[in-house]
């Protein structure tokens, strides 16, 4: 499987992208709606969830940028040795 680089993207792989986008939003959009009329949704958690979100992508791809991708593997190496320690009830 080849590299994705300018050369060899065609109008085919951009309407494929694209109808690939507009169905994962499709399956985000149907089952927020269903939450929301059923009043199931907590918003201050919802909006906190975003923001970070947001914060959490911008600093990634920041510092995968500014710093190269050795950093982020080493971040997330440190992540889910943590997260795996917490889990196993080390602390």
């Amino acid at each position: 499987m080849s590299h994705w680089t300018e050369d060899n993207v065609t109008p085919l792989h951009v309407q494929r992208s694209c109808l690939t986008e507009g169905f994962i939003s499709m399956e985000k959009i149907v089952p927020s709606l269903v939450f929301i009329t059923h009043g199931q949704v907590h918003w201050g958690l919802g909006v906190a969830l975003a923001v970070g979100n947001a914060l959490g992508a911008w600093a990634g791809s920041n510092l995968a940028i500014n710093k190269g991708d050795q950093w982020i593997k080493a971040f997330l190496f440190v992540a889910v040795i943590v997260m795996a320690a917490k889990l196993l009830g080390m602390f």
